[in-house]
Protein backbone atom coordinates (compact mmCIF):
# COMPACT_ATOMS: atom_id res chain seq x y z
CA UNK A 1 0.00 0.00 0.00
CA UNK A 2 1.34 3.43 -0.94
CA UNK A 3 1.30 6.47 1.38
CA UNK A 4 -2.16 7.96 1.52
CA UNK A 5 -3.75 4.91 -0.07
CA UNK A 6 -7.08 3.93 1.39
CA UNK A 7 -7.11 0.56 3.17
CA UNK A 8 -10.19 -0.31 1.11
CA UNK A 9 -8.15 -0.23 -2.11
CA UNK A 10 -9.00 -3.59 -3.51
CA UNK A 11 -8.66 -4.19 -7.20
CA UNK A 12 -9.50 -0.76 -8.51
CA UNK A 13 -7.28 0.73 -11.22
CA UNK A 14 -7.65 4.49 -11.76
CA UNK A 15 -7.17 5.20 -15.48
CA UNK A 16 -6.06 8.58 -16.79
CA UNK A 17 -6.30 8.79 -20.56
CA UNK A 18 -7.19 11.15 -23.39
CA UNK A 19 -10.74 10.54 -24.56
CA UNK A 20 -12.11 13.17 -26.95
CA UNK A 21 -8.95 13.51 -29.08
CA UNK A 22 -8.23 9.79 -29.38
CA UNK A 23 -10.36 7.91 -31.92
CA UNK A 24 -9.07 4.65 -30.41
CA UNK A 25 -10.16 5.54 -26.85
CA UNK A 26 -13.14 3.12 -26.86
CA UNK A 27 -10.94 0.25 -28.07
CA UNK A 28 -8.28 1.14 -25.50
CA UNK A 29 -10.88 1.13 -22.72
CA UNK A 30 -12.01 -2.32 -23.89
CA UNK A 31 -8.39 -3.53 -23.83
CA UNK A 32 -7.94 -2.21 -20.29
CA UNK A 33 -11.18 -3.86 -19.18
CA UNK A 34 -10.09 -7.21 -20.71
CA UNK A 35 -6.67 -7.11 -19.07
CA UNK A 36 -8.14 -6.04 -15.73
CA UNK A 37 -10.83 -8.75 -15.78
CA UNK A 38 -8.17 -11.46 -16.23
CA UNK A 39 -6.70 -10.34 -12.90
CA UNK A 40 -9.96 -9.63 -11.08
CA UNK A 41 -9.28 -5.90 -11.19
CA UNK A 42 -11.74 -3.11 -11.93
CA UNK A 43 -10.79 -0.14 -14.09
CA UNK A 44 -12.14 3.23 -13.01
CA UNK A 45 -12.51 5.76 -15.84
CA UNK A 46 -13.17 9.08 -14.08
CA UNK A 47 -14.57 10.78 -17.19
CA UNK A 48 -17.45 8.28 -17.11
CA UNK A 49 -18.40 9.48 -13.66
CA UNK A 50 -18.70 13.23 -14.17
CA UNK A 51 -21.48 14.65 -12.01
CA UNK A 52 -23.60 17.35 -13.65
CA UNK A 53 -23.37 20.65 -11.80
CA UNK A 54 -20.39 19.54 -9.72
CA UNK A 55 -18.07 22.40 -8.88
CA UNK A 56 -14.29 22.30 -9.30
CA UNK A 57 -13.62 21.70 -5.58
CA UNK A 58 -16.01 18.75 -5.46
CA UNK A 59 -14.48 17.29 -8.63
CA UNK A 60 -10.99 17.50 -7.13
CA UNK A 61 -12.15 15.99 -3.84
CA UNK A 62 -13.80 13.12 -5.72
CA UNK A 63 -10.66 12.54 -7.81
CA UNK A 64 -8.46 12.51 -4.71
CA UNK A 65 -10.75 10.00 -3.01
CA UNK A 66 -10.78 7.76 -6.09
CA UNK A 67 -7.01 7.91 -6.50
CA UNK A 68 -6.48 7.11 -2.83
CA UNK A 69 -8.77 4.10 -3.16
CA UNK A 70 -7.00 2.77 -6.24
CA UNK A 71 -4.43 0.03 -6.15
CA UNK A 72 -2.71 1.56 -9.16
CA UNK A 73 -2.99 4.60 -11.41
CA UNK A 74 -2.30 4.13 -15.13
CA UNK A 75 -1.71 7.42 -16.95
CA UNK A 76 -1.65 7.55 -20.75
CA UNK A 77 0.18 10.74 -21.69
CA UNK A 78 -0.45 10.44 -25.43
CA UNK A 79 -1.69 13.62 -27.10
CA UNK A 80 -0.05 15.61 -24.26
CA UNK A 81 -3.43 16.58 -22.76
CA UNK A 82 -3.27 19.13 -19.93
CA UNK A 83 -6.13 17.39 -18.12
CA UNK A 84 -4.19 14.11 -18.08
CA UNK A 85 -1.12 15.86 -16.66
CA UNK A 86 -3.32 17.55 -14.07
CA UNK A 87 -4.69 14.20 -12.86
CA UNK A 88 -1.19 12.70 -12.97
CA UNK A 89 0.02 15.57 -10.77
CA UNK A 90 -2.72 14.76 -8.25
CA UNK A 91 -1.77 11.07 -8.24
CA UNK A 92 1.94 11.77 -7.84
CA UNK A 93 1.33 14.34 -5.10
CA UNK A 94 -0.81 11.79 -3.24
CA UNK A 95 1.97 9.20 -3.45
CA UNK A 96 -0.08 6.77 -5.53
CA UNK A 97 1.54 3.91 -7.39
CA UNK A 98 1.63 5.20 -10.99
CA UNK A 99 2.48 3.53 -14.30
CA UNK A 100 2.99 5.83 -17.27
CA UNK A 101 2.31 4.92 -20.89
CA UNK A 102 2.27 6.84 -24.16
CA UNK A 103 2.12 6.35 -27.91
CA UNK A 104 5.48 6.20 -29.65
CA UNK A 105 6.75 9.69 -30.41
CA UNK A 106 4.88 11.41 -27.58
CA UNK A 107 6.84 14.17 -25.85
CA UNK A 108 6.71 13.57 -22.11
CA UNK A 109 6.47 16.70 -19.99
CA UNK A 110 6.12 17.08 -16.23
CA UNK A 111 6.32 13.82 -14.33
CA UNK A 112 8.55 12.59 -11.56
CA UNK A 113 8.97 9.27 -13.42
CA UNK A 114 9.25 10.34 -17.05
CA UNK A 115 12.12 7.91 -17.64
CA UNK A 116 9.80 4.99 -16.81
CA UNK A 117 7.18 5.64 -19.52
CA UNK A 118 6.25 2.51 -21.46
CA UNK A 119 5.60 3.29 -25.10
CA UNK A 120 3.21 1.52 -27.48
CA UNK A 121 2.89 1.66 -31.26
CA UNK A 122 -0.58 0.28 -31.98
CA UNK A 123 -3.60 -1.27 -30.26
CA UNK A 124 -1.95 -4.69 -29.97
CA UNK A 125 1.15 -3.29 -28.28
CA UNK A 126 -1.10 -1.06 -26.13
CA UNK A 127 -2.85 -4.13 -24.79
CA UNK A 128 0.48 -5.89 -24.18
CA UNK A 129 1.76 -2.89 -22.21
CA UNK A 130 -1.42 -2.76 -20.10
CA UNK A 131 -1.26 -6.51 -19.51
CA UNK A 132 2.40 -6.28 -18.43
CA UNK A 133 1.66 -3.41 -16.04
CA UNK A 134 -1.26 -5.24 -14.42
CA UNK A 135 0.74 -8.48 -14.21
CA UNK A 136 3.41 -6.61 -12.25
CA UNK A 137 1.00 -5.80 -9.41
CA UNK A 138 -0.19 -9.37 -8.84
Amino acid sequence: MTPGQDASADGKIYVIMPISVDADAPKKKEAIARCAARRHLTPHFPMENVIAGEGPRQAVDRAVTSINRARLVIADLSYERPSCYYELGLAEALGAAVSLIAADGTDIHQSSNRELVRFYSNLASYERVINDILASID
